[in-house]
């Protein structure tokens, strides 16, 4: 429950951070919106209840394109992810439009880039966990 909560809390503080680092061009809209820690939680837990839902659908794609992903070792698959997580974070952007402008996303692309930098953060996040877990295990084993 404890690496739950703290992935969760990570995940909202590394989204805040890709919304502030993610700029539009000058006298447009920023791609990528999100104000406050709130907007960051709940844009999270979307995210992963969405994740949630279509991840049957992630396997069936990956299955069906497992010869593909067999040629291109691995690549197909990771692509296949990659492309519903930013499909995720870009039903969220549009499903919160009617609550206000806490947390939106204008575009695909901006969804397929904030995906990127939040797997990337996940994955540094993850490391992080793990490893404080490991420290945790061998501090018991003395």
């Amino acid at each position: 429950m404890r690496e739950f909560v703290i992935r969760w809390i990570g995940n909202a503080m590394i989204l805040l951070i890709v919304a502030n680092a993610l700029h539009g061009q000058p006298g447009q809209p920023d791609p990528v919106v999100v104000h406050g820690f709130g907007a960051a939680f709940l844009g999270v837990a979307l995210v992963t209840v969405l994740n949630l839902v279509l991840q049957p659908m992630v396997s069936v794609v990956k299955a069906l394109g497992c010869l593909v992903n067999l040629i291109t070792i691995g690549v197909f698959g990771w692509l296949v992810s990659f492309g519903f997580w930013a499909l995720a974070f870009f039903l969220v952007g549009f499903m919160t439009r009617p609550l206000g402008d806490d947390f939106r996303i204008e575009s695909f692309g901006a969804a397929a880039a904030a995906a990127f930098w939040m797997a990337l953060g996940n994955g540094l996040l993850s490391m992080a966990v793990h490893r404080r877990e490991d420290d945790e295990g061998r501090e018991r084993e003395r």
